[in-house]
């Protein structure tokens, strides 16, 4: 199942994005069982939040090499700092990428995380 998420995450045009069902303008993708909110794509990285996930309020910025978890519970959005289970796979310039995303569209990202684990 894995696979299929990667293909159309990474491989697949924005196109067939509509083909899929939405929260709002939030696209919702199936890993497993689990829904998965695709909140936006700009400069070679999707911003994604997980039905499934842990506090404090987060989402997922990744591109094709690399992936980071960024905290959007307080006022602005900083690095979410790596767990035992996982380490982030991100250098220095893509983190300062994915912060400036997420904070350019704050407001948007926290309403999708609001939708998807508060019912939509």
């Amino acid at each position: 199942m894995w696979f299929s998420a990667w293909v159309l995450n990474r491989l697949l045009p924005d196109i067939l994005y509509s083909l899929c069902p939405t929260v709002g303008s939030t696209v919702l993708l199936c890993v497993g069982t689990n829904p998965v909110a695709e909140v936006f794509r700009s400069d070679g990285c999707v911003i994604k939040v997980f039905s499934d996930d842990h506090e404090p309020a987060h989402v997922h910025v990744s591109s094709a090499e690399q992936e980071i978890r960024i905290d959007i519970s307080g006022v602005v959005a900083v690095v979410l700092e790596s767990g035992k289970k996982r380490r982030q796979s991100a250098n220095a310039k893509f983190a300062k990428q994915a912060l400036h995303l997420v904070n350019s569209r704050l407001a948007e990202v926290k309403a999708a995380w609001e939708s998807i684990h508060n019912g939509y």
